[in-house]
């Protein structure tokens, strides 16, 4: 069907039933995975907390990637779901929080198994150093989604400074770093789209129609197609309605959808600029240009001849 799947990993942290966290509890310093760990002390004690772990969370400590057995572990972990059942990449939870060395040797680990896998990284700030060639293939983009948010959701910036901001975001990275960004307005993490907008699915499709058409991959999450609501996790994170006809939104989804897979969405250089209180931005190629159009968070999308 032409898919990909992607898994998601979390090697930044585990929880606390996995079988080598739970062996130092019962062993401490004699257990031959203490240093799996970053552990103040013999044995790992929530009162007081001596072991780091993500956020405020115990109940999920924090992998030391740097001790060679459990970077080799992790390692094998990462090439198994390639050689034994073919997926096609990985998605890095909180990526920034990890040694650059340690995604080095993840990086080879993977493209020596599949050269073509796909290696996403979840960064929330500035990923330019996870985005040298020799870590990550692209990175979450929520510099894009922040963005979105401030001019349709909370409206609080107008179209001037909507270009700006994309046009930063644009030149943060090289141009096939960011032709190859994963943009997204929501995600599992964060207030569904639809809900930061009031419920309002005009602002939610105007904000689709510069997903697509922004350089990079376009990411829908799901249920987008049926303007699901959600607050933050977990409620952004309800079961999909799949009693539910897609509307509108779906059939806006696949008609940007076939808009991008084309020349000259796919790659054509972007020019970002707002003019007498409208947003633009063109696309194009040698022959064609497709230019869409912001304004009062209302949009067009023009396909053209040159």
């Amino acid at each position: 069907m032409g898919l990909r799947v992607v898994l998601d990993a979390v090697f930044n942290h585990c929880g606390e039933n996995l079988v080598q966290f739970q062996d130092v509890l019962r062993h401490g310093r004699a257990s031959e995975f203490h240093d799996w760990f970053f552990i103040d002390g013999d044995k790992p004690t929530k009162e007081p907390l001596n072991y780091r772990c993500y956020g405020p969370c115990p109940y999920m400590p924090k992998l030391n990637t740097s001790n060679p057995a459990c970077r080799a572990y992790v390692l094998r972990v990462a090439a198994h779901y390639i050689t034994e059942f073919g997926i096609d990449g990985w998605r890095l939870d909180v990526a920034d929080e990890m040694p650059h060395e340690f995604w080095r040797d993840f990086r080879r680990a993977v493209k020596s198994a599949k050269p073509d896998a796909v290696l996403i990284g979840e960064n929330w700030h500035d990923a330019h150093s996870f985005l040298q060639g020799d870590q990550f293939d692209n990175s979450m983009n929520y510099a894009f989604t922040k963005a979105c948010i401030e001019y349709f959701a909370e409206q609080c910036i107008d179209e001037q400074t909507l270009a700006n901001r994309l046009n930063a975001v644009w030149m943060r990275y090289r141009e096939d770093v960011s032709l190859a960004m994963f943009n997204l307005l929501d995600s599992h993490d964060t207030h569904r789209f639809i809900t930061l907008c009031g419920g309002d699915p005009a602002r939610l499709r105007a904000a689709l129609a510069l997903l697509f058409l922004y350089p990079g991959s376009a990411s829908v999450y799901y249920g987008t197609e049926l303007d699901m609501h959600g607050g933050y996790d977990p409620d952004c994170r309800r079961c999909m309605d799949w009693g539910r006809e897609p509307g509108e939104t779906a059939v806006l989804i696949r008609r940007l959808a076939a808009l991008k897979a084309r020349e000259p969405v796919a790659t054509g250089a972007p020019r970002i600029y707002a003019q007498n209180g409208s947003f633009y931005l063109e696309r194009s190629s040698a022959d064609r240009r497709v230019t869409l159009t912001l304004r009062n968070r209302e949009f067009e999308v023009k396909e053209e001849l040159l």
